[in-house]
């Protein structure tokens, strides 16, 4: 078993049936194909199953693979954000043979388990500017337990895929931001899942920041239905309006030319009510709409619940890195 958490992907291109994204969560398996013909990227399924109680996902993830027929192949597998870590070191001045083992004697004091029991990989930070002046090169370190890789691996495996790769929720959600043309400028993406919030800024295709705020979709729901005249609501959006603000400053004070200009919500973000205008208060941006159908041109219309259910998935199989970390 490899110690890179990226190592099993091969990361070629995607064959003629596009790439697979799967997706698996407490309460249902989200799969989708992605495909780029002349360039566009369009998803031809995108299919979310609950898991029954008491049921296997394994039992789900197979009858989602007898719905795309026989050319299923290899496929790309995104972590729960709970089932990995992330962690900024500042970028070992060793050769490049040398780094990898290198950043894993650096975060040995960092992670919540044995060395010998981490799967690790890296990216690259871009350079920082400070006060005029490059700091040290950074790098985001993704750690998850070698248990937890080797149980995805088996269930794919026996669930009849070959694992192209394992991804990341940052990674996922950056493969949409690439495709927007705010991108080019800079832009900041806000995810909420059932109990926390995931910001992601981008430019160019390259996460400069990422972050987790304790604020998800189950607080905000239940603060919308309090009798309180949407007192608890309006302090929740605006906690989160706050960090937001707060990772703004901080890329455009550390990164030279680095100004976010607008604020993309994904399908599960907007399906919170107020939240797009609490958001675009707050942090004085505009803020636009991550819609399946309108981010890939020719994928059709997709219910905005099972747009939610489904993005990592989607995320992943519009994955296209050819080049190792």
């Amino acid at each position: 078993m490899s110690k890179r958490l990226f190592k099993m992907l091969s990361r070629k291109s995607a064959g003629s049936n596009g790439s697979i994204g799967i997706w698996i969560q407490n309460d249902g398996v989200a799969m989708a194909r992605g495909v780029r013909q002349g360039g566009t990227p369009r998803l031809t399924a995108c299919e979310f199953r609950p898991v029954p109680i008491g049921a296997e996902p394994a039992f789900v993830l197979r009858a989602l693979i007898s719905s795309l027929g026989p050319e299923a192949g290899t496929c790309n597998y995104v972590l729960a954000p709970d089932e990995y870590q992330t962690l900024l070191v500042d970028t070992p001045d060793v050769s490049p043979s040398e780094m990898r083992e290198a950043v894993r004697w650096k975060i040995h004091d960092l992670i919540d388990m044995p060395l010998s029991d981490a799967t690790v990989d890296v990216f690259d930070i871009p350079v920082q500017i400070n006060h005029g002046e490059e700091k040290p090169r950074s790098l985001c370190v993704v750690v998850s337990q070698n248990s937890v890789i080797e149980q995805k691996v088996a269930l794919l495996t026996r669930c009849g895929f070959k694992l192209a790769a394992i991804d990341i929720a940052e990674m996922a959600l950056r493969n949409f931001a690439s495709l927007l043309p705010q991108d080019r400028e800079g832009q900041l993406i806000l995810h909420i899942e059932e109990n926390y919030s995931l910001v992601v800024i981008t430019k160019a295709s390259t996460i400069y920041l990422s972050r987790r705020i304790a604020i998800g979709a189950q607080s905000l729901n239940a603060a919308q239905i309090k009798n309180d005249d949407g007192e608890e609501k309006t302090r929740l959006v605006e906690m989160m309006g706050e960090e937001i603000y707060r990772s703004l400053e901080y890329c455009e004070s550390r990164f030279q030319g680095m100004a976010p200009s607008s604020i993309g919500l994904t399908p599960a973000a907007m399906r919170i009510p107020g939240l797009s205008s609490g958001i675009a208060d707050g942090s004085a941006l505009p803020v636009h709409t991550l819609e399946l159908e309108s981010l890939l041109p020719g994928t059709g219309k997709i219910p905005l619940e099972r747009q939610a259910a489904c993005l990592m998935a989607a995320g992943a199989a519009l994955r296209q890195e050819q080049t190792t970390l």
